[in-house]
């Protein structure tokens, strides 16, 4: 009797621990390949849903089948050489898993020069008008030097969920690219990762840096449109 007591509390253990585990992801943090060929970025997963965001231009990536649901292979290749980043999340039921950011180093990118230091701080300008005609939020980042935490913040869901609720469309873009400098928006950068604020007609209405923590990014981007 004693022993079968043991044994059934034993499986209710086992089970609650098993009911109750987090979702998780594991994977390497950096990988380097070659241009034009595709390098393998293996991820271990712990949760009913995967999902991932891929953060560069000039490249590709996309998920490679495998029998395990537990195992996910993600394939980028890129066609010049950069610095590109993958945001990987996995969700059980409601809870979100910590992201898995994953550093992929495309060829061999020309180093960035060292900027010259900044002058000293002038007075203390106005608070800025909020721009409340705005319809885009633009994200500008250097993803070969910027920390990763960006990239977090840039695929959080709850920040772009917030961003929509604010009544704009939103794109990302990395500031060494092509398109960030044929549209125009680098000349209004002055420090990256910046957002820019942008209205249906195409004027930039507002202007700032991006903060590297995804609750404070929404609280500056609320500020900067009046909400």
């Amino acid at each position: 009797m004693r022993s079968s007591i043991c044994a059934a509390f034993f499986v209710l253990a086992f089970t609650a621990t098993a009911f109750c585990q987090r979702p998780g992801v594991k994977g390497p943090a950096e990988v380097a390949v070659p241009v034009g060929r595709l390098a393998r970025v293996p991820i271990e997963l712990e949760g009913d849903e995967f999902r991932y965001a891929f953060l560069g231009e000039d490249s590709d990536a996309f998920r490679e089948f495998d029998p395990d649901p537990r195992r996910v292979v993600l394939r980028v290749v890129g066609y010049t050489p950069r610095i590109v980043y993958v945001v990987a999340y996995a969700r059980k039921g409601e809870a979100l898993s910590d992201p898995l950011i994953v550093k992929v180093t495309i060829g061999n990118p020309e180093p960035v020069p060292v900027p010259p230091p900044v002058p000293p701080p002038g007075p203390t300008p106005p608070p800025p008008t909020p721009a409340k005609d705005a319809a885009w939020l633009i994200v500008l980042s250097d993803q070969a030097n910027d920390d990763p935490k960006i990239a977090a913040v840039i695929s959080d869901v709850g920040f772009r969920k917030a961003i929509e609720g604010y009544g704009l469309k939103f794109r990302a873009y990395d500031s060494k690219g092509d398109s960030a400098k044929r549209l125009g928006y680098l000349e209004h950068a002055k420090t990256f990762p910046a957002y820019l604020l942008i209205s249906k007609s195409g004027a930039v209405v507002g202007v700032g840096t991006l903060p590297d923590n995804a609750s404070t990014a929404t609280d500056t981007i609320r500020k900067a449109v009046g909400k």
